[in-house]
């Protein structure tokens, strides 16, 4: 009886361990992968501008996760450029960080920065915050982000370009006003917000072009009007109405 139970006791402690290796090797792949895993919690984000010996400069995002993982984000200062993106892992020594891609990086992209409070700066440049060279932490509120609408829930309106672009909007953090777009017209107001997440949109004001079969900024406006609060989750942004719907959904675009 006693061997019966010694060997049944090893192997439910060989089953369990069993699945804590899948389990871990799992999370592993998706950190390896530079993939966002839903387990993983919201990334810390620094972006900015670098320089580069022959472009105008390169906007950055670059996406840290807890998994030691992270996504970056490049364009160049030019009409049209395209978004560079790379993946991989990270390592810290002291106050440097260094990125390890899974394949390479853009081309003129640093691998190493300096670390601070709240900036990354490239390792050997001694530059100040909002200059090129310097890479800044993002707040995680609603303000002082460009958010580009992704879709009207409930509709059959679908968020595409206008003749302005996508609808976007930017609550500045200084202030109360707004400004954005509704895929036609250039919008500008203010906002107010308070406990719980509310929020709401006032004396909203727009320019006067006439664009026909354009559904979208209409219901964008009426939209705008109903919102009582908000939610944000990673990059997402949602605005609600008083029962609680969601009226609008966006996206935060760091390189525009």
């Amino acid at each position: 009886m006693k061997t019966f139970l010694t060997i049944s006791s090893a192997a439910v402690f060989l089953l369990f361990a069993g699945g804590c290796k899948i389990q871990g090797e799992k999370m592993r792949n998706a950190a390896d992968a530079g993939g966002v895993d839903a387990r993983l919690t919201a990334p810390e984000v620094y972006t900015g501008l670098l320089s580069c010996d022959q472009c105008e400069g390169m906007r950055v995002v670059l996406r840290f996760y807890s998994g030691r993982s992270y996504h970056l984000q490049v364009r160049h200062r030019s009409p049209s450029a395209p978004v560079l993106e790379s993946a991989g892992r990270y390592r810290d020594h002291r106050n440097f960080r260094t990125l390890l891609p899974d394949r390479s990086l853009p081309e003129g992209f640093p691998a190493r920065f300096s670390m601070a409070e709240g900036t990354m700066t490239v390792s050997g440049q001694a530059t100040a915050p909002g200059e090129p060279g310097v890479l800044s932490k993002n707040n995680p509120g609603i303000t002082g982000k460009q958010w580009m609408l992704t879709s009207i829930p409930g509709s059959d309106v679908k968020a595409e370009p206008g003749p302005g672009g996508i609808p976007f909007l930017r609550l500045e953090t200084a202030g109360d006003r707004f400004s954005g777009s509704g895929g036609c017209n250039r919008l500008s107001g203010n906002y107010s917000t308070g406990e719980g997440n509310r929020l709401g949109f006032h004396r909203i004001a727009s320019t006067k072009m006439a664009c026909r079969d354009l559904p979208l900024e209409p219901l964008f406006l009426e939209r705008l009007q109903q919102t009582a609060s908000f939610l944000i989750s990673g990059d997402t942004l949602e605005l609600s109405g008083g029962n609680g719907a969601t009226l609008l959904r966006f996206r935060v675009d760091y390189l525009e």
